[in-house]
């Protein structure tokens, strides 16, 4: 077996065994501890993003996990406030309602912190980095899948 065949059984003897790591249950929610002022920030430009994409004018949103966090909590009290009308439900998604699910973490071995959202089929993320003088966006939000109007 030659140099090059063996990389290759390699790599994909890695990448199955990360494979079948992604058969464990997701895990939706905040995972900074405290930082209020942090995730209440995410939480206005996680808003925003949402505003353009799913107008509330035509569109409704259900929460589909426990959002007890603050980003969580700062999301819907945006959401609401921007005229969606929210339903907090750990179902799967009601008719009429966009299922929404997020993730808020830290990039690990960065001073990035992560946002992901997910809201039917499409997929959104936009990571921020962290300094002295505030929260800034790394870049533009990143969109996967269907999603919008």
């Amino acid at each position: 077996m030659g140099e090059c065949s063996r990389r290759l059984w390699l790599v994909l003897g890695l990448g199955s065994l990360v494979m079948l790591g992604c058969g464990a249950p997701l895990r939706y929610g905040s995972f900074l501890e405290g930082q209020d002022a942090l995730q209440a920030s995410v939480a206005t430009d996680a808003v925003e993003k949402i505003n353009a994409l799913y107008p509330p004018e035509r569109h409704s949103i259900q929460i589909l996990h426990e959002s007890r966090d603050p980003f969580g909590k700062r999301l819907i009290h945006g959401l609401r406030g921007s005229g969606y009308l929210v339903l907090e439900s750990q179902e799967q998604a009601a008719t009429g309602y966009h299922g929404l699910s997020y993730v808020l973490d830290r990039v690990e071995g960065t001073d990035m912190l992560r946002v992901q959202l997910q809201v039917d089929d499409h997929a959104l993320s936009r990571a921020y980095v962290q300094r002295p003088d505030g929260l800034f966006p790394v870049g533009a939000w990143s969109s996967v899948g269907g999603g919008g109007s």
